[in-house]
């Protein structure tokens, strides 16, 4: 895990140089991920906004045992759709990288 934290972070400098210094909101990200993830699975809209209406009446947790239920939840969807989570990270991260720092061509 901590290889793809390293990617992420060395990701995340480099689109962090290509938005003028404004500082993202990790917590935007996750949720625009989770409920494209959401959809991509075949999720309703109005179950959606019920699931969104539902968080907001809980009271919060810690966030280490949020990312625990998180990661799990994860490793269950990626069993279920016959894949390794851990490559589909890789796999996302090497190709956003490649966008934003193309490697050196070989003839120059």
């Amino acid at each position: 895990m901590s290889e793809i934290q390293n990617r992420t972070i060395k990701l995340l400098q480099l689109e962090q140089a290509s938005r003028d210094g404004r500082q993202p909101d990790f917590r935007l990200q996750m949720l625009q991920a989770s409920l494209a993830l959401y959809r991509d699975l075949g999720g309703a809209e109005d179950a959606g906004y019920k699931l969104l209406h539902k968080a907001f009446e809980r009271e919060p947790e810690d966030v280490p045992t949020s990312v625990g239920n998180l990661m799990i939840a994860l490793a269950a969807l990626s069993q279920q759709q016959d894949m390794d989570m851990m490559q589909a990270a890789y796999n996302v991260l090497r190709a956003r990288l490649r966008q934003l720092a193309p490697p050196p061509c070989a003839a120059e």
